[in-house]
């Protein structure tokens, strides 16, 4: 189990026991607002309202990636994709950004800045499509194996999922 709170800590408990396993510590004193495991449970995925993003490995308790956002953007959630090479990190300047996790290297960018803030993002359990959710409950679908511009991804996702995503709809996403 993983928590996190203000100071620019995550703890990480063991969740049969309660015993406390690992702190990790950035090294600027924000508040994270995101912890969660890789499909290992070797390595944690934290987020922080000053814009970073950083993987940890459990094992060394050492950060092996970090990336931090364009000035003064919020990041709201961060997810590992299925494969665990890579980041999507949400944010509320109205993107979600793909990072591949070796060498930090920015993917892609999917939304607009100034769109509206991206509040959620998560991939399917394929890794095929993303799911980013705005601060209006507008829920997009992204296609991860599209080639070309990411303006013509853009607009292919607007027209496959423009309207807002019931729970039934979002539970459906989440289990493909």
């Amino acid at each position: 189990m993983a928590a996190t709170g203000d100071a620019g800590t995550a703890w990480i408990w063991n969740d049969r026991t309660g015993r406390l396993l690992h702190r990790l510590a950035s090294p600027t004193p924000t508040s994270m607002n995101t912890a969660v495991f890789n499909s290992e449970g070797t390595e944690v995925l934290t987020a922080a309202p000053d814009g970073r993003a950083s993987v940890w490995n459990l094992a060394t308790k050492r950060r092996i990636f970090s990336v931090t956002l364009p000035a003064g953007a919020t990041l709201n959630s961060a997810m590992f994709n299925p494969e665990r090479t890579e980041v999507l990190a949400a944010s509320d300047d109205g993107t979600a950004r793909v990072w591949s996790i070796a060498g930090a290297k920015l993917h892609t960018t999917f939304g607009a800045p100034g769109d509206g803030s991206i509040v959620y993002s998560t991939f399917n359990r394929s890794g095929t499509e993303m799911l980013t959710c705005e601060e209006d409950g507008l829920g997009t679908l992204w296609s991860t194996q599209l080639a070309g511009p990411v303006s013509a991804i853009e607009t292919i996702a607007r027209h496959r999922a423009g309207v807002g995503l019931t729970s039934a709809q979002l539970i459906s996403f989440l289990a493909a």
